[in-house]
This record gives structure tokens, C-alpha cells and sequence, in this order.
């Protein structure tokens, strides 16, 4: 059953996740928690909530196209005059807007202000 886990229920959130986690309603998130709470149920191993799901590949991610040079997003991670948050780009529409390039700055400039602040 933890295979089965594995290989359908986390590849299909995998994949899914960060591309449209941003754009869930709380009646969508409650459904795929529950789906995902079920399946912990019957393999008996905790698995991550959606929100949990989508912040660690979120971060993830992120990491990923900021190392990378040469990844298409990569030039959408720009940072302000002042050297310490990035710029947020600004969309009309509601998908764009909840997508993954604003939330991946947005993630990154909280990260970044929390870190400002213990020091």
C-alpha cells in the first residue's frame, strides 16, 4: 500500500503542486488533505499536508532556477536596488497572479526578512 502511496497519489501531487497549490480554494486544499490523509490511514505513515507539500517544493524549486542559469525563470528572480528582497512582477489576472513565479519571490523575501531579523 506504501508503494501504491508512492508511485500514484505523491507523483501526481508532486508534479501538480507547485504549479497550482497557489491557486486552490480552501474547499480543493480540504479535499486533496483529505485524500492525502486517507492514504496515511491505510499505509500507516504520516505524509505532509498540502500547505506543507507546497512550501517544501515551493522551496525547493525555487533553489533550483536560482542556481540555474540557464532555466527560463531564472531571469524572473531579480533583485531590487537595494540588494536585499526581490521584485515581485505585478499581473493582471487572477492565475497569474497566485502562480508560481509570485509566490516563489513572495516565499523568498519572507525568508529573507525572517533571517534580516535574527540577525
Amino acid at each position: 500500500m506504501s508503494l501504491f502511496h508512492r508511485a500514484f497519489i505523491e507523483s501526481i501531487l508532486f508534479v501538480s503542486t507547485v504549479l497550482w497549490a497557489g491557486n486552490l480554494f480552501l474547499k480543493n486544499r480540504n479535499s486533496l488533505n483529505h485524500i492525502v490523509k486517507w492514504s496515511s490511514k491505510l499505509t500507516g505513515e504520516s505524509r505532509l499536508n498540502t500547505v506543507a507539500l507546497y512550501t517544501k517544493l515551493l522551496q525547493r524549486s525555487t533553489n533550483s532556477f536560482m542556481i540555474d542559469d540557464s532555466h527560463p525563470l531564472h531571469t524572473e528572480f531579480q533583485l531590487l536596488s537595494s540588494g536585499q528582497r526581490f521584485t515581485v512582477p505585478k499581473y493582471r489576472t487572477h492565475p497569474h497572479r497566485y502562480g508560481f513565479v509570485p509566490a516563489a519571490i513572495i516565499y523568498i523575501n519572507r525568508m529573507l526578512q525572517c533571517h534580516l531579523h535574527l540577525l
